[in-house]
């Protein structure tokens, strides 16, 4: 009976997961400038993007960042990477990108119209494949 309770006891051992280290997006800051005084969301106008990304283990061997995106999508349409990395072996990413928007590309062709929904994102993932993503949405009005 007692080696059949130790042996449960290993097993129950075994089988636990060890959760992996979170990634610590440290700062998602995004300022607009209103370029045209307009007071509302126009082709003029600008966003810059100040992301920090760090792994929160404090030993790099242990975690470090693989690879991040940030992109941008058109009315949910892929228009392009703004920024992009792979193969990297780094323990934070820091991006400070200033975007203005008449200067992207519009996927479905032809200038911005009022209405249309461009949505930034940011993704990074780790050695332990931990991901973090977060999303920004501009609408032209």
């Amino acid at each position: 009976m007692q080696k059949t309770a130790i042996l449960l006891l290993l097993f129950i051992f075994t089988q636990c997961t060890v959760e992996s280290p979170p990634l610590d997006l440290n700062t998602y800051d995004i300022v607009w400038t209103d370029a045209d005084s307009s007071g509302t969301n126009t082709t003029a106008d600008y966003l810059r993007f100040n992301i920090a990304l760090s792994a929160s283990e404090p030993h790099l061997d242990d975690q470090y960042i693989n690879e991040y995106e940030f992109s941008y999508t058109v009315n949910s349409l892929f228009g392009g990477f703004i920024r992009q990395e792979k193969g990297l072996l780094v323990g934070s990413v820091s991006i400070d990108e200033v975007v203005v928007i008449e200067a992207l590309t519009n996927p479905g062709g032809g200038e911005f119209m009022p209405g249309d929904r461009i949505q930034f994102r940011f993704w990074g993932i780790d050695n332990h494949a931990t991901q973090v993503e977060r999303n920004h949405t501009f609408v032209v009005e």
